[in-house]
């Protein structure tokens, strides 16, 4: 009875292992992905940057605190339609695309 726990024991370790190493594999692959949907090429003539993009926030939180301040609706609402960000080059400003 020892041995059949034993070899479960060995089996579990083994397969539990293997989804470790399979999910850090996946890990690896996904930041590498990442770190190149990051990485730009300025389309403009002049400058023609080649690097990580300048992520800047859309709308102006001020505005949208003084809008719940004093309008609770069109502030919160101006919060979702502002939500997501500009992606820009660092070097010249051109912007290259905007998350919604």
């Amino acid at each position: 009875m020892q041995m059949q726990e034993f070899i479960t024991l060995i089996v579990l370790v083994a397969i539990f292992y293997f989804m470790y190493a399979y999910n850090k594999s996946q890990k690896a692959k996904r930041a590498e992905a990442e770190r190149i949907r990051k990485t730009i090429i300025c389309p403009n003539v002049n400058c023609g940057y080649t690097g990580a993009a300048k992520k800047t926030a859309r709308g102006s939180t001020a505005v949208g605190l003084i809008l719940c301040l004093f309008f609770l609706l069109p502030g919160i609402i101006y919060f979702v339609m502002r939500g997501g960000y500009r992606y820009s080059c660092p070097r010249c400003g051109y912007q290259i695309r905007a998350d919604n």
